[in-house]
């Protein structure tokens, strides 16, 4: 697996994240305030970043995420090594599809609910 090098940030959560499950999502604004962020709730919808880890804690607590560069990703499917991927409806990485909002690329491939590196960017609408 490649390095990690994102450049993490923080944010809060609208819910409690705690659950080691909740790693490596992707996750979005909720839209109540610019610094509050839950985890993608709608395929291939725009995703703030990657939740990076969990922790014991309670919702509104901070949290890292990776916004960009390489970082780890949870699979919502089988998916190949350089497959671009967005975000799925529970903030797993899914392979996209026509009008989806492209947010990586996958440098290794696996199964569902595998970690796997991505490179991050926010890419281009998939026609």
């Amino acid at each position: 697996m490649a390095n990690v090098t994102a450049t993490p940030e923080t944010r809060k959560t609208s819910t409690d994240l705690s659950a080691s499950s909740n790693c490596y999502l992707f996750v979005e604004n909720t839209g109540t305030t610019a610094e509050t962020v839950n985890v993608t709730n709608a395929a291939g919808e725009p995703a703030y970043g990657i939740l990076e880890y969990g922790k014991a804690n309670l919702s509104a607590s901070v949290w890292p995420l990776s916004r960009g560069g390489t970082a780890k990703v949870k699979l919502g499917a089988t998916l190949s090594a350089n497959v671009e991927v967005c975000a799925g409806a529970d903030g797993r990485a899914i392979a996209t599809a026509s009008g989806y909002r492209v947010t990586g690329r996958l440098l290794a491939g696996g199964v569902a609910n595998a970690i796997v590196a991505i490179d991050i960017y926010q890419g281009r609408i998939v026609p």
